[in-house]
């Protein structure tokens, strides 16, 4: 496949507004704005679902690939922050669903009969 320059060009936009994106939702999950994390999830899926589209995603050039690598480790290292202040909320909520008072509003809501054991 011969190298397509737009293509090529487009590729690596998408990994820089990837890059910028995941850069936002850290600095969204750092101050516990979790519904743009959500946005900022939602505008990833839409960029990689573009990428899919491109095909062969290795630039020809080897400055275009330096830079596409650069930019997947930056969005792997955003990733795995947010990941890392997520954790505990998830883990929070866990516990919140789990607990035996929600489990009684559930019964009574949904009219079961809770169950000692």
């Amino acid at each position: 496949m011969s190298a397509d320059p737009h293509r090529e060009s487009r590729i690596i936009e998408c990994y820089v507004q990837m890059a910028q994106n995941s850069e936002a939702m850290l600095l969204a999950a750092q101050k516990s704005e979790w519904s743009a994390v959500i946005e900022g999830e939602k505008l990833c899926a839409t960029l990689v679902a573009e990428l899919k589209t491109l095909g062969d995603l290795t630039p020809s050039d080897v400055a275009l690939r330096e830079k596409k690598r650069e930019l997947i480790r930056k969005i792997l290292a955003h990733d795995a922050a947010i990941r890392d202040l997520a954790e505990p909320r998830m883990r929070q909520l866990e516990l919140q669903l789990k607990g035996p008072q929600n489990a009684r509003k559930l019964a009574i809501a949904y009219g079961a009969t809770l169950r000692t054991y």
